[in-house]
């Protein structure tokens, strides 16, 4: 089966959701999976851990996306974007 696993985290960015997704994708590798990640590009992280970018299992399929980033320390030009669920458009 294949499985895509969706992450703004993932290694070489040593988050601690980086070490999740690292774990599972292990897992599904021993169970015969075809493991696919949709992260963030590699060029717009802002830490990296090389060490932990040399576990990635040879079996991974790595999809990156660039784009605009959300930390303002990266793009201070950027807005700051909403978390709320209400559209201006909405009736209040």
């Amino acid at each position: 089966m294949r499985v895509a696993i969706v992450s703004y985290y993932t290694p070489p960015d040593p988050a601690v959701a980086s070490h999740r997704v690292l774990r599972m994708s292990r897992a599904l590798l021993r169970e015969g999976h075809e493991v696919h990640w949709v992260t963030l590009d590699r060029r717009l992280l802002l830490r990296e851990d090389a060490s932990l970018g040399s576990l990635v299992p040879d079996g991974v399929v790595r999809h990156e996306l660039g784009g605009r980033l959300c930390s303002s320390a990266v793009q201070p030009q950027l807005a700051p974007l909403s978390c709320s669920s209400r559209s201006s458009t909405r009736p209040r």
